[in-house]
């Protein structure tokens, strides 16, 4: 099997799914607000949205090979940039086939199968069916393969953003429902995903954000997702005030979307 040649044709889009659950905007601008006090204001965000996007244009240079081959090197490389997954799949990278991975990846990005089927069928060829967590991180491992390579068509789906069997993750953190709740009435899947992407997109359109959107939504998400950590390490004892007060607020941030590298070229922490 060739590696699929880079074409200009335009890619469906996702069809959105109603959402059976409200978001909240009050919520959604304090994340705003968060986010952008620890870089000075809107102006701040332009490192973060560039460091993003510079990944995006990294994984479309490697994945479409002008070879027509897909090397293990490639997925290995990719991978070093996905920090929920890295250290989890990097071995069972070099038990699998080259030509299996090649399959593979050729058909999640190119496939005509719904997109939650091509990640499934992904992420079972990748884990290790004796380790669990493996399979895990390997949806992690597509979700970030098929975000970055097509962001204006694909929300970011790894699990931190929001996995439907603990209920659990970022965009719980946009809804204004009580902790005790068990389960909400919402789905995991790249079409409801896509709804939240959509309405986190407007939200932000109307205070006059109308630039790099998909890259402010994954900050956004990944915001939500650094609160919902804080609060839950915070109330058993896991992180302690000092630790807290050396790292630059933006650390976890960055290291969750893999552009750890960007803190560098940040000022100090501005927020009291």
């Amino acid at each position: 099997m060739r590696w699929p040649k880079p074409v200009n044709a335009r890619h469906p889009a996702l069809a959105r799914q109603p959402l059976a659950v409200e978001l909240d905007q009050a919520l959604t601008l304090e994340r705003l607000a968060r986010l952008q006090s620890h870089v000075g204001g809107p102006e701040g965000l332009a490192p973060l949205l560039k460091a993003l996007h510079d990944k995006h244009l990294r994984f479309v240079q490697h994945l479409d090979q002008a070879d027509g081959v897909l090397r293990r090197e490639t997925l290995q490389t990719l991978l070093a940039e996905v920090f929920t997954a890295r250290r989890k799949l990097l071995p069972q990278l070099e038990l699998i086939a080259e030509d299996t991975l090649h399959t593979a990846t050729a058909m999640l990005l190119h496939g005509a199968a719904p997109l939650d089927e091509r990640m499934q069928a992904f992420a079972e060829m990748l884990a290790d069916p004796a380790q669990p967590k493996t399979r895990r991180a390997a949806w992690d491992f597509a979700a970030e393969l098929v975000h970055f390579y097509r962001p204006q068509l694909i929300p970011l789906l790894s699990r931190w953003v929001f996995d439907e069997g603990t209920m659990s993750g970022a965009v719980r953190e946009f809804i204004r429902v009580h902790p005790s709740v068990d389960r909400i009435a919402l789905q995991s899947s790249p079409e409801q995903m896509e709804s939240v992407r959509h309405w986190l997109s407007a939200t932000l359109k109307a205070q006059g954000f109308y630039h790099d959107l998909p890259w402010l939504v994954d900050l956004l998400l990944a915001q939500a997702y650094a609160d919902y950590v804080s609060a839950m390490s915070g109330s058993i004892g896991m992180i302690e005030a000092d630790f807290a007060s050396r790292q630059h607020p933006l650390e976890f941030i960055c290291t969750l979307l893999g552009i750890k590298a960007v803190l560098h070229t940040l000022p100090p922490r501005l927020d009291p």
